[in-house]
């Protein structure tokens, strides 16, 4: 086997603007590039290392943009002619829609309501 690039990729969108934290690992030389939408690509982070730990960055991203990962990694097999591998992990920023919000505050009014109730009584006794 020889020795060759193989590519991981994926998209997605942002769902809110500030930082995504990213984390990847190869088994080999890897290459992280990041474009969006109409952009060119540009390198963000390059691990050296064959067999490293990973290799962790924060990616500025905008609400709304859709982002292209492509991961490069250089196949070198040894002399077993192991395959080569990746790993990419991202950070997951939860962000509730703005139904769940409003539901969430008019569950809590009933506890206020009586929160006032009981602070209402102990004024007048």
């Amino acid at each position: 086997m020889e020795n060759e690039v193989l590519q991981y990729q994926t998209s997605f969108t942002a769902a809110s603007t500030g930082l995504l934290p990213i984390s990847y690992a190869t088994d080999n030389v890897g290459t992280f590039y990041v474009t969006q939408d109409g952009g060119s690509a540009a390198v963000v982070s390059t691990d050296p290392s064959q067999f490293g730990s990973f290799t962790s960055f924060n990616l500025a991203v905008t609400a709304g943009v859709v982002y292209h990962v492509d991961l490069d990694v250089n196949n070198a097999p040894d002399a077993n002619s192991n395959p080569t591998g990746a790993d990419v992990q991202f950070g997951i920023i939860a962000v509730p829609e703005p139904t769940t919000v409003i539901s969430g505050v008019l569950m809590l009014l009933p506890f206020g309501a009586s929160t006032l109730r009981i602070l209402r009584r102990r004024q007048v006794a």
